[in-house]
């Protein structure tokens, strides 16, 4: 009697750890799919990040670009201008 009610005892335990083991199991399934899928957004956020840190990249690019190109016409105009002075007074000596 003692040793079937032991048995019985045993199974339930059997039983009721086999049911936690698939509720983990089942949580842990979960866990892995919502992390998959939080790695795949976190790694279309880091692909977007880089396209648009390109992007900005190629703007001050531009940017830099586009301040050398005014200097130069500055530095032109400005030697331009003194030859016209020059030229003028030349001019006006005669």
């Amino acid at each position: 009697r003692a040793d079937e009610l032991k048995i019985k005892e045993l199974n339930l335990q059997i039983e009721k750890l086999t049911k936690e083991v698939i509720e983990s199991k089942a949580r842990l399934e979960n866990e892995a799919t919502e992390t998959q899928a939080r790695q795949i957004e976190l790694d279309r956020t880091a692909e977007e990040f880089r396209a648009l840190h390109a992007d900005r990249q190629k703007l001050v690019q531009q940017w830099q670009d586009t301040i050398e190109a005014m200097r130069r016409r500055d530095g032109t105009i400005q030697e331009l201008a003194t030859q016209y002075a020059e030229e003028r007074r030349k001019h006006s000596e005669k």
